[in-house]
């Protein structure tokens, strides 16, 4: 993976995959991903969206046909899980085009 150290961008698309963003400040912007290696350690998020692209969106779509909905997360933990469960949501995937979906302002750490 790409180390990206200090970046601070307001507005604009940032591909996830292939990067590992390291005090990074994101800002008003577009996260692909589409299921390629990623990670950030004390990167902060704040009004993005992420549009899952691929085999990411795929992946979603399997969940969602098994019943899994998605939810935005109350905590800014990499070990809180409660944003997926089997409730109803408005959040979906197409593997055909897609998907963007509002994420609130986390700072947080994490390496796929």
């Amino acid at each position: 993976m790409e180390k990206i150290e200090k970046l601070e961008q307001n507005g604009g698309v940032i591909m996830l995959d292939g990067n590992y963003f390291v005090g990074c400040r994101f800002t008003n912007c577009k996260l692909l991903f589409a299921g390629g290696d990623c990670g950030w350690h004390e990167t902060t998020f704040t009004n993005c969206q992420i549009e899952w692209n691929g085999p990411a969106a795929r992946a979603i779509n399997i969940l969602l046909a098994f019943g899994y909905r998605f939810h935005k997360p109350s905590k800014s933990s990499s070990e809180d899980t409660s944003n997926l469960s089997t409730e109803p949501s408005d959040v979906k995937a197409d593997a055909s085009r897609s998907s963007a979906v509002p994420l609130p302002t986390v700072k947080t750490d994490w390496v796929m």
